[in-house]
C-alpha cells in the first residue's frame, strides 16, 4: 500500500516532499518482491493528512518506474475518493493504471438510491445491486466510448498510452505526470494545494461542489436569451403550423424589429462572452494598436463578409430539426452564402427542380412552390430551392447520399476513411428519428 496523502498544512514543499517520499517507496517495494501497487488516499483526514490528486500521485508513480525500468514488474491499483465519472477512469489508465477502486463513489451507492425522475418528477427507489451494475455499466460505456473515439479497441491500448495534451499544467506536474505535451504552461503545486485546501473545507462544511456550468451551450437561461433575440425579428409562430410556419418570411418587416434584435442579441453576447475560462481563446484580448486605421471603404461590408466566408454549421438534419436546418440553409442562400447539409442527406423537394422534371412528384414540388414562391423559392425563381444546402457532405458507406444529392451540390465535402476517423458522427437517438429523417437517410421509415 502506497500512501498517496501529504500534510495539507506544509503547502506545496510538503506536497512534494511527499511525491518523491511515494516514488521511493514504490521503487523499494518492487525490489522486495511486490507485485501488486495500491496507490491509495484512504489514511486521508484520520491522521491529519489530506490526499493528493490521485492523478499526479499515480503519474509520479508511473513515470519514476518507467524511467527505472521496473514498470514492467508491478500492476498498479488506484484506490481514490476523487474519482467521480468515467472520464477520471479513463485519464488514469492512461496514466498507467491496471485496476482502479473509486471507494467513495462506491459506498455513495452501497445502500441503494432514491432520485426523481427528470421527466415526471417522481421518487425513485434503486436497491443496492442495481445501483451498483447501473454505475458499473455507467463506468464501463464511458470508458469505451472514451477510447473509441481514438481507434483504441481494448484497455491495453489505452493503458499508459497518454494520448492526450496537457491545457494549463505547468513545468512543476509536468515534472511528475511524464513525458507528453503542455505547450502553454499553467499552474503548479501551488495551486493544486489551494484547490486540495478549498476542497478540504466544502467537505467539513458537507457542501456539494455543484455541477460544472463552464460551457454556457447547455444553459437553458442562454439557449432563451438566443431565442428572445430571434423572436423579435420572427414572432413564434401558432402551435400546429408545420414548416410554413416556421420558415416563412415575415411578411411585414417591422423597421424596429432590427434594433430590437441587436439589443436582445447583446444581451446573449454578453452572457456567451462572460463565461468562466473554459477554452485558451477565453483568455485573449484584443489590445488595440498605434497604428494608423484602416479605411472603412477599404474593409469588406458585413454582407460581403459573410458571402465569402460562412458556410453554415454542417449539421444533419437529425441532429438539428428539420425547421431549424431549412432555416439556416434559407439565411445563407438569401445573404449569398453556402450552407452545409451535414452527413444526414436532405429531402429531395429542397433540391433545385430539374430540367426534366416529368415525375409527378415534382409536379407536387412545383404546385407548392407556385402556391407559395416567398417560402419554398429563391428570389421566386421557381425552380431554385430556398432551403437547399448548397455544400453537401460525402463519407464511406454513409446514408442519404445518391447522384441527385450530389449534382445539387455547389461544393463536396468528401471524408476519406470514415470508419477510422475518432468521433461519433451518425449517433442518433431513437427518440429524435422521425419517418422523414429515415426516408431521408434511405433506412425504413
Amino acid at each position: 500500500m502506497l500512501d498517496a496523502t501529504f500534510v495539507l498544512d506544509g503547502g506545496a514543499e510538503a506536497l512534494r516532499t511527499s511525491l518523491n517520499a511515494l516514488r521511493a517507496a514504490a521503487e523499494r517495494a518492487v525490489h522486495e518482491g511486490y507485485h501488486i501497487l495500491c496507490v491509495s488516499d484512504r489514511e486521508a483526514c484520520k491522521i491529519g493528512v489530506d490526499p493528493m490528486p490521485s492523478l499526479l500521485a499515480l503519474g509520479a508513480v508511473h513515470t519514476y518506474l518507467c524511467k527505472q525500468g521496473l514498470r514492467d514488474r508491478c500492476s498498479l491499483v488506484v484506490q481514490a475518493g476523487d474519482i467521480q465519472e468515467g472520464h477520471d477512469v479513463a485519464a488514469l489508465v492512461a496514466f498507467g493504471a491496471d485496476a482502479i477502486h473509486p471507494y467513495l463513489m462506491l459506498r455513495l451507492v452501497k445502500d441503494g438510491i432514491t432520485y426523481k425522475h427528470p421527466e415526471s418528477k417522481q421518487e425513485i427507489t434503486l436497491p443496492a445491486r442495481d445501483a451498483l451494475e447501473n454505475l458499473f455499466e455507467a463506468l464501463e460505456d464511458t470508458f469505451k466510448k472514451i477510447i473509441s473515439k481514438m481507434g483504441i479497441t481494448t484497455v491495453e491500448g489505452y493503458r499508459g498510452a497518454r494520448l492526450f495534451e496537457a491545457v494549463g499544467f505547468g513545468p512543476e506536474l509536468m515534472e511528475f505526470l511524464g513525458p507528453f505535451p503542455s505547450r502553454v504552461g499553467g499552474i503548479g503545486l501551488d495551486d493544486l494545494v489551494d484547490d486540495c485546501r478549498w476542497r478540504v473545507s466544502q467537505a467539513e462544511k458537507m457542501n456539494v461542489l455543484g455541477r460544472n456550468r463552464d460551457y454556457m451551450a447547455f444553459n437553458a437561461k442562454v439557449r432563451m436569451a438566443l431565442r428572445d433575440a430571434v423572436k423579435e425579428a420572427h414572432p413564434e409562430p401558432e402551435p400546429g403550423g408545420g414548416e410554413l410556419a416556421y420558415t416563412a418570411p415575415p411578411e411585414l418587416p417591422e423597421p424596429d424589429g432590427l434594433i430590437r434584435v441587436g439589443v436582445k442579441f447583446e444581451k446573449f453576447s454578453k452572457m456567451v462572452a462572460d463565461r468562466p475560462p473554459t477554452v485558451l481563446r477565453d483568455l485573449f484580448t484584443i489590445t488595440p494598436g498605434g497604428a494608423t486605421p484602416v479605411p472603412r471603404e477599404s474593409v469588406l461590408s458585413a454582407a460581403e463578409i459573410v458571402k465569402r466566408y460562412f458556410r453554415g454549421a454542417a449539421m444533419s438534419h437529425g441532429a438539428l430539426t428539420g425547421a431549424s436546418h431549412m432555416t439556416i440553409a434559407a439565411a445563407l442562400n438569401e445573404l449569398g452564402g453556402l450552407s452545409n447539409s451535414g452527413e444526414g442527406g436532405e429531402a429531395r423537394w429542397r433540391n433545385d427542380i430539374p430540367e426534366k422534371a416529368y415525375t409527378p412528384y415534382w409536379d407536387d414540388v412545383r404546385r407548392k412552390r407556385i402556391a407559395h414562391p416567398g417560402v419554398y423559392t429563391l428570389d421566386g425563381h421557381i425552380d431554385k430551392g430556398r432551403f437547399k444546402s448548397r455544400i453537401r457532405q460525402v463519407a464511406s458507406g454513409r446514408f442519404g447520399v445518391d447522384a441527385e444529392y450530389l449534382v445539387n451540390a455547389d461544393e463536396l465535402q468528401i471524408k476519406m476513411a470514415q470508419g477510422a476517423k475518432p468521433g461519433e458522427g451518425g449517433q442518433l437517438m431513437g427518440k429524435k428519428v422521425t419517418a422523414e429523417i429515415a426516408e431521408i437517410r434511405f433506412a425504413k421509415p
